[in-house]
């Protein structure tokens, strides 16, 4: 898809089920005439063959040509209809399932392509319908059996349906409802058309509701300030628009100062908005002006002011890159991936997805579909309102001061020191700047850019906050923001607060869960859910509770005063309603709003571990399982109907004292080894869902046996849909790694670190990001894989090297290895008793299971002389060992930092120690290079890039098709292209490094072999000149480019140019000395 200026389009699309009758003919004809679509999509027509006067029966007059796929006797049948005074037929392609059509606008330049496709209901079919499907992508390598797998390999993404759930229905009672109608799109087509909306029209007829696309490319902009990142890289921007912030005489108080004064500074940025807006032209304006000059600096010198028009349009150009990578970061809201050029795609993408999926288009208010927007935003301001709003007056039937007794006293100094500038900055720095911006606009990058100006203001603010003196009606304020209701919630806690540690949470409740299992204890697993949680807190309860755990009264003055103050909006499709002032509730997004909802929680886990009615599961008078952590809370009891009864008045009244309401009828019932009728009675007593093992708990399935593969595919298809296929088609390879490592430190990593994963989902885990990294697609070939990957034994060999390097302080003896750690004074006893170490018939034995049954039954019958000698000597050694009821205890005596942590560092040196460095290790992956850049000088370094000679080591090309494309006498290879062959010769010249032809790419790849380039960039310059000839060997193998090496040159100073702000600011200087060697005339 081509596009350039703003375009408006009308998809319709209908599966109408048969169009014989000429009743339902007209009723087609009035429904797509009401529809006023620019393009009609039909599937199942039936017809086998259509005339003129038959489409006059079923299509609008506006729709007056066709191209359709004839329909098999009386099954199928495809046509695609389009409004002429709009679009032209480009092509038309038929196949047996789809109906591909390509239109040209008749008013605008955009052109693209519509797939219209009726699938086989018949199974067997299937293969032939994805083979027919993958033919409309050439670049794709094999087809899959899986309608998924084949979306990833076109990498496409669906295009969500707004305002209902289902698309076909049998019509009967009850019915049968199904989503059977989708419409999906590429990268392209995103691109081009990023505000794109799929709704349902009127059903008059068919089984099927007919689906209305509209797509333009206007991206809807709300009327409120919004702070862009990208006008902190314009250098006129802050100087322009801080002096404003000064210009507002000082108000009654500190709160209204600096209210007054963003007020100020939002009107100053608004006015130097309207003197830079981005023109869509610009970036191709500058590149014009670069390509003029650089044509006539080849016939003769440029005068001073066409050198400095040149540079101009460079920095300009480079200006307008950062910005838009700037801006399109901040509306992606995806921080695994770094901001740059070679990513702005994929932000743009992230930032049309999610306007797409968070456009909320209809409202279901008890059966009543609410549409026009007045009408939303009415019923959401009631809704909060209601949620918000009214404050609930606490009834407390239990004794929270006794709940704390032996509570541990609160640090009072700590919590009310008074606040530093240090301290403010702090946290000012450590907020993302990416982040989006509250009600006032300003985001916090604004507060880092302009930190020196602002901070006697923050200062006075927080001055007057301590003291009790500041009115916080006027700044603070929040919007509520709506966002789809996502499964696997649990995800978003992969990333928990330092020192909470989630995998013990689930591996603790696993131990639970399987010994009642195995010991056949009756017992039930309670998981309860939150309704509402943050929204529903009583803040008197909450104050009550702090003053109780201990905390000062100034501390819960000051949160009062927060809470007091507090004004929500709801922001409707980017309007915000109309203000509430809210009076219960914690603010979703604050960073201390969990820390107190805890607070909260804790007291419904005192209430039930200190009743006493209530037992564990194992132990006689000890009290159940309570795992609570964030809002999921989990409790393990005793099967008894009565202690279940006694539970749901806990609940009761815990709710009726805080306003955390328990959601029952979302809670689940787990029962282990309980009579049917208890089972029953305790269901009804708690009002709760029964359910069985495995369930899903902290994101994880919990179960009471061995899990099966199957129970992890959730965790599969969470990896997947992020290495999505339309992820990789718009990412760079370095920027596929970062992704790839972001995704797996969050999630199969987080599983690992609760439980064993099976082989079959290593593999799987595996394979999804080593094919999207190489193939981008669902699967690769061992061939594609450039680069093999270590294999987990290599990672398992670290373990001696681990022992050697740590002691162990005896406990219990069961962690610690008799034969193979240190925990004798000695040493390790395959160390010093090598003999008997060598007669030992459990190498992995502990130290609790040899001590417990003896010596000798660690050792087989017949033992040599020397090991009988040994023998004797480790008796006398272990004759006084004796093990307590503690863990045992490793204690690292190398490589520990002064904390007793290891040091990766240290043991990577003792691992590589008289080992061979990797070459161009650190000059590759600590260049300013774009990651992708990096990514190519990686493969460079192993000269594993797709040059001829590996195309024949797999039998891809013959012999006689391998020649080198810039010199075709010699067989390509990586050393030959970058340093062989004469062009690269003469460019390497051209440049000021002249070398042998022998020389190695290890050796062009390090910067002792730069000697007269600037230190610090030597890298960065090195491998944008590999990176260009490599780009430059493509352009003559597959655009047919003529070698020149002016060309190359040329392209190697715009990259530079752009490259500029990549160096550190100490560094930039020296892209002088690069476009001046780059500058060189052919000889």
């Amino acid at each position: 898809m081509d596009s350039l200026s703003v375009k408006n389009l009308r998809l319709e699309s209908w599966n109408v089920q048969g169009l014989g009758d000429p009743d339902k003919c007209a009723v087609v004809k009035n429904a797509a005439t009401a529809a006023a679509p620019s393009v009609l999509c039909l599937q199942e027509t039936k017809l086998s063959s259509l005339n003129t006067a038959k489409a006059r029966t079923f299509l609008p007059p506006f729709l007056s040509e066709n191209a359709t796929r004839d329909a098999d006797g009386s099954r199928g049948g495809i046509l695609t209809a389009w409004d002429t005074k709009l679009l032209t037929l480009s092509s038309s392609i038929q196949r047996r399932f789809s109906l591909t059509t390509t239109f040209a606008s008749t008013t605008t330049d955009l052109s693209f392509t519509v797939t219209n496709v009726y699938a086989p209901s018949d199974h067997s079919l299937t293969d032939d319908f994805v083979s027919d499907m993958v033919e409309l992508l050439p670049l794709v390598s094999a087809p899959s059996a899986k309608f998924n797998a084949l979306i990833h390999h076109l990498a496409l993404q669906e295009l969500p349906l707004l305002d209902r759930r289902f698309t076909w229905t049998n019509r009967q009672n009850p019915p049968t409802l199904a989503r059977l109608d989708r419409v999906f799109f590429n990268a392209d087509w995103d691109a081009a058309l990023p505000n794109s909306t799929l709704t349902l029209l009127h059903r008059p007829t068919s089984d099927h509701t007919p689906l209305l696309v509209t797509a333009t490319t206007d991206i809807p902009h709300s009327q409120r300030f919004h702070f862009e990142n990208s006008w902190l890289l314009d250098p006129t921007f802050l100087s322009t628009t801080l002096p404003s912030w000064h210009l507002r005489s000082r108000p009654r108080d500190a709160t209204s100062d600096i209210a007054a004064k963003i007020k100020t500074y939002r009107f100053a940025v608004k006015v130097w908005k309207r003197a830079h807006r981005y023109t869509p032209f610009h970036d191709n304006n500058c590149k014009f002006v670069i390509d003029l000059m650089d044509f006539f600096e080849e016939s003769r010198p440029l005068s001073g002011s066409e050198l400095g028009l040149r540079d101009e349009a460079w920095a300009s150009l480079l200006l307008s890159i950062r910005q838009q990578a700037a801006r399109w970061k901040q509306r992606g809201k995806f921080r695994a991936i770094k901001e740059g050029d070679e990513n702005t795609r994929f932000f743009h993408a992230l930032a049309s997805s999610r306007l797409r999926r968070n456009h909320i288009r209809v409202l279901d208010v008890d059966g009543v579909h609410v549409v026009s927007h007045d009408a939303k935003a009415a019923v959401l301001h009631g809704f909060y309102s209601n949620l918000l709003g009214l404050a609930q007056v606490p009834e407390w039937h239990f004794c929270l001061r006794s709940l704390y007794a032996d509570a541990r006293p609160v640090d009072e100094a700590a919590l009310v020191a008074r606040f530093g500038l240090p301290e403010i900055k702090a946290a000012l720095l450590g907020m993302d700047r990416a982040s989006t911006p509250g009600p006032n606009g300003l985001g916090p990058s604004f507060y880092k850019a302009a930190w020196g100006t602002v901070a006697p203001d923050l200062q006075r603010l927080f001055d007057a906050f301590f003291s009790g003196g500041a009115d916080l009606g006027s700044i603070n304020r929040a919007h509520i923001i709506l966002l789809p209701k996502k499964g696997g919630r649990a995800i978003a806690k992969l990333l928990p607060p330092p020192g909470h540690s989630i995998s013990e949470n689930f591996v603790y409740a696993t131990e639970i869960v399987q010994c009642c299992h195995k010991r056949r204890a009756p017992a039930f697993a309670l998981k309860l859910d939150f309704a509402k949680a943050f929204d529903s807190i009583n803040w008197s309860s909450l104050r009550a509770i702090m003053r109780v755990r201990g905390f000062p009264e100034l501390w819960c003055d000051w949160l009062e005063a927060i809470f007091t103050s507090s004004r929500s909006a709801v922001v409707l499709n980017g309007i915000p309603g109309r203000w509430i002032t809210c009076r219960r509730g914690l603010r979703q997004g604050d960073p201390l709003s969990p820390y107190l909802f805890l607070l909260v929680a804790d007291v419904l886990q005192k209430m039930v571990q200190q009743d006493g009615v209530l037992e564990h599961p194992l132990l006689d008078g000890a009290p159940p399982v309570v795992l609570q952590y964030a809002d999921d809370m989990l409790v393990i009891f005793r099967a008894d109907a009565a202690a279940a009864r006694h539970l749901r008045s806990i609940l009761d009244m815990f709710s009726q004292a805080t306003g955390l309401v328990i959601n029952f009828h979302k809670s689940t019932l787990v029962p282990m080894h309980v009579d049917a009728d208890v089972v029953t009675e305790v269901r009804d007593s708690l009002g709760c869902t029964l359910e069985s093992f495995p369930q899903c708990y902290l994101g994880l399935p919990l179960s009471c046996d061995k899990l099966n593969p199957a129970a992890f595919a959730p965790l599969i298809a969470k990896v997947d849909s992020y290495l999505s296929g339309w992820r990789a088609v718009l990412l760079s390879p370095g920027g596929r790694i970062v992704l790839i490592n972001a995704v797996l430190n969050a999630l199969p990593t987080y599983a690992m670190a609760a439980m064993l994963l099976p082989p079959p989902v290593l593999k799987a885990l595996d394979a999804l990001h080593r094919s999207f990294l190489w193939a981008a697609a669902d699967h690769v070939s061992g061939a594609q894989c450039l680069v093999a990957c270590a294999h987990w034994s290599s990672v398992c060999s670290l373990i001696p090297l681990y022992r050697s390097i740590s002691k162990v302080q005896l406990g219990d003896g069961a962690r610690c290895a008799f034969w193979l750690d240190s925990w004798l004074p000695v040493g390790a006893i395959c160390s010093v008793f090598p003999a008997l170490f060598s007669h030992a018939i459990d190498t992995q034995a502990s130290v609790a299971a040899v001590l417990r049954r003896g010596l000798d039954s660690a050792l087989v019958t017949r033992i040599t002389a020397t090991a009988a000698h040994q023998r004797s000597l480790l008796l006398e050694a272990i004759s006084g060992v004796t093990l307590s009821s503690g863990s045992d205890t490793r204690v690292l005596t190398r490589c520990a930092a002064r904390d007793g942590r290891l040091r990766s560092a240290d043991l990577y040196k003792l691992v590589c120690f008289g080992g061979v460095r990797a070459e161009a290790a650190s000059f590759v992956w600590e260049s300013r290079a774009p990651s992708r850049v990096k990514f190519f000088g990686w493969l460079l370094s192993l000269r594993r890039i797709q040059t001829r000679d590996t195309l024949l080591r797999k039998n891809i090309l013959r012999a006689d098709e391998c020649g080198c494309p810039l010199c075709p006498t010699t067989l390509e290879t990586a050393q030959h292209l970058v340093i062989g062959c004469p062009f690269a010769q003469r460019f390497w010249a051209s440049v000021g490094a002249p070398f042998d032809v022998d020389f190695a790419i290890g050796n062009i790849l390090s910067d002792a072999c730069w000697p007269g380039l600037p230190a610090g960039s030597a890298s960065t310059f090195i491998l944008l000149c590999c990176w260009q000839l490599w780009k430059h060997r493509n352009g003559v193998v597959f655009d047919s480019d003529t070698p020149s090496l002016h060309t190359l040159r040329r392209r190697c100073r715009e990259d530079a140019a752009l490259w500029l702000h990549r160096l550190p600011a100490t560094r930039q200087a020296d892209v002088e000395d690069w476009l001046l060697r780059l500058a060189v005339r052919d000889a």
